[in-house]
């Protein structure tokens, strides 16, 4: 199948999450402003993934901590846009306690989570087309496809017309993180013509923006013969496969992102695949109960 249009590279991108087991919503018909969380799923989601045990029974959160869970994770964005990417990136992988009253009257604090980075199949994950946000200094922007998990933005992908350079859409996206109330939530950003793919995250400059090479080739294999049927491979599915399937994005989100002198970063292939095989080395043992030493090329 021959891809000419735009309108073609965003419909196959979807069909391609839809079928990894993402859910297409229906576009929102006003533009959102202040809050782009979709408020119903996340506080579905929360009861659905958070209990607490105490004298040997689970017991759920409370309504009133549920509601504030869903306003903390919606930080204000008094300290600029990269630092409170930073606080609600930690809340997304660390989350927070809350104090709930037991039935003796007792008060004890635990926690609740956002996302269920242990158990993929308890997240819900969504797809937007087109979503529309209000900025602060323009009208509103749209974007192309913007994926959710239990409600709150994640990730976004850009598509470009396969004659044009990869370089504009990355400006674009530089460009439109003045829509901060958007992406003070987003942890990895693709921009593809279908040709080629390049990702980054919030704030990444643009030659830092990267192609992805997968290494867990018979893992990818079988993941591609699922979900792309009837027509020719391309490097966009690729990359949608190796950076978005749950288990991979979750993979990257929760253990492959840092913050480091007020800049944010997501690894480049080679270091995904280096950490995992090194987390695989140490976990092997030979005959005599010995580990097994190694060396890492680092350039």
């Amino acid at each position: 199948m021959l891809i000419q249009s735009e309108r073609e590279i965003i419909k196959s991108a979807i069909e391609v999450l839809k079928k990894l087991g993402y859910k297409e919503i229906e576009t929102p018909i006003e533009p959102l402003s202040n809050n782009v969380i979709l408020s119903d799923i996340l506080e579905n989601q929360i009861q659905k993934i958070n209990s607490y045990e105490y004298n040997g029974q689970r017991y759920q959160f409370s309504k009133e901590n549920i509601k504030k869970a869903i306003e903390d994770i919606n930080i204000e964005l008094t300290s600029g846009l990269i630092s409170t990417n930073e606080k609600i990136y930690d809340l997304l992988t660390i989350g927070k306690s809350y104090q709930e009253t037991m039935i003796d009257g007792s008060k004890r604090f635990y926690d609740i989570k956002y996302i269920d980075f242990y158990n993929p199949e308890n997240n819900v994950f969504n797809i937007v087309e087109q979503f529309s946000v209000k900025g602060t200094s323009t009208k509103y922007m749209k974007f192309d496809i913007v994926l959710f998990i239990n409600g709150i933005p994640i990730a976004l992908i850009e598509c470009k017309l396969p004659n044009e350079k990869l370089e504009q859409g990355i400006y674009q996206m530089i460009m439109s993180q003045k829509i901060e109330q958007l992406y003070k939530f987003i942890q990895i950003i693709m921009v593809t013509n279908n040709k080629y793919c390049k990702y980054g995250t919030c704030g990444t400059e643009t030659p830092l923006w990267s192609s992805w090479n997968e290494q867990e080739s018979n893992w990818a294999s079988a993941k591609l013969a699922q979900v792309v049927q009837n027509r020719e491979i391309t490097l966009q599915d690729r990359a949608i496969v190796s950076l978005f399937s749950p288990e991979r994005i979750l993979d990257i989100i929760k253990n492959y992102i840092i913050f480091e002198n007020w800049k944010k970063k997501i690894c480049r292939y080679q270091q995904y695949f280096t950490v995992k095989s090194i987390l695989k080395r140490i976990n092997e043992f030979d005959s005599k109960g010995k580990r097994k030493g190694g060396v890492v090329c680092h350039t």
